[in-house]
């Protein structure tokens, strides 16, 4: 005897309602620290946007606190290991390759509601100074770069050493995105 199942079909304004219903309202604000020969941006632009290349291990410590909460924007979550991930999970594992990583890797793209840049005098020369730049963000949305931002968090769950791996992090910001479609 076969148990009875039931099924309902959602569509996506459905899906999605169900989605933020399970999702805590909490806003992932994170202070990303990189050094500043690593970050170009114009303070002038509007919206401001940023470039950066980041540790994967804030990257992963960012995850880890805020999961979902970040992915309000992006209608994917993370596949079950398609080759791409296992791609990257080879080159971390690569003694050689996986310092290279943010340049064989499209990084991530992500919007916020607030982009504050703390340290950072010239934006448009890339220096070689060790100084350290904050750059603060306020609800950090991945748009795109969520199969990277997995692979590295389970890299680092994992234990797996990430000294030497960095990201590329594009980021724009757009008060109030929750309420704005990118992509139709």
């Amino acid at each position: 005897i076969h148990p009875k199942h039931s099924f309902e079909f959602l569509d996506l304004k459905d899906l999605t309602s169900l989605a933020e219903a399970q999702m805590e309202e909490i806003q992932p604000d994170w202070t990303f620290n990189v050094q500043s020969g690593a970050l170009l941006h114009d303070p002038k632009s509007n919206p401001k946007w940023a470039v950066f290349s980041v540790p994967a291990e804030q990257l992963s410590e960012a995850w880890k606190k805020w999961t979902w909460n970040m992915l309000r924007h992006n209608p994917r979550g993370p596949l079950n290991r398609p080759k791409p991930n296992k791609d990257m999970e080879e080159t971390l594992k690569d003694g050689i390759f996986k310092e290279h990583f943010h340049l064989l890797n499209n990084g991530l793209s992500a919007v916020c509601d607030s982009l504050i840049i703390r340290g950072h005098q010239d934006p448009f020369i890339m220096s070689t100074s060790e100084d350290s730049v904050e750059i603060e963000v306020r609800n950090f949305q991945i748009v795109n770069g969520i199969q990277t931002t997995h692979t590295l968090f389970e890299a680092y769950d994992s234990n797996r050493s990430l000294k030497g791996v960095n990201i590329v992090v594009k980021i724009s910001e757009f008060p109030g995105a929750e309420n704005k479609t990118f992509v139709e």
